[in-house]
């Protein structure tokens, strides 16, 4: 992961959390510093342990992209993750990923 110029040895913890049960329903650690590629990852492991999809999604501005609003518009699941240009205006970039 790079840190100010330097390249270092971190790993990038994911977690996909029930906001109202607080449990945890998905983790993984991966060392990939970006977090884009991470949301069908997490979707696709509840919907294999749960049998079911989760209805909502709130995540912070490291995993937008349009490939992640198109695939849970499609799998018609409601989402919560703001552009990165607006949370960069709003200083909310740091938001937990439910």
């Amino acid at each position: 992961m790079k840190d100010n110029q330097t390249i270092q040895t971190n790993y990038n913890c994911q977690l996909a959390v029930d906001n109202k049960t607080k449990l945890i329903l998905s983790g993984k650690v991966i060392t990939n510093p970006a977090d884009q590629s991470e949301i069908k990852a997490q979707v696709e492991t509840i919907e294999q342990t749960f049998q079911e999809k989760p209805k909502e999604l709130l995540a912070d501005s490291g995993y937008y992209s349009v490939d992640n609003i198109s695939y849970l518009e499609d799998k018609q699941i409601k989402s919560y993750i703001p552009h990165q240009d607006d949370a960069r205006k709003q200083n909310i970039t740091n938001a937990p990923l439910l």
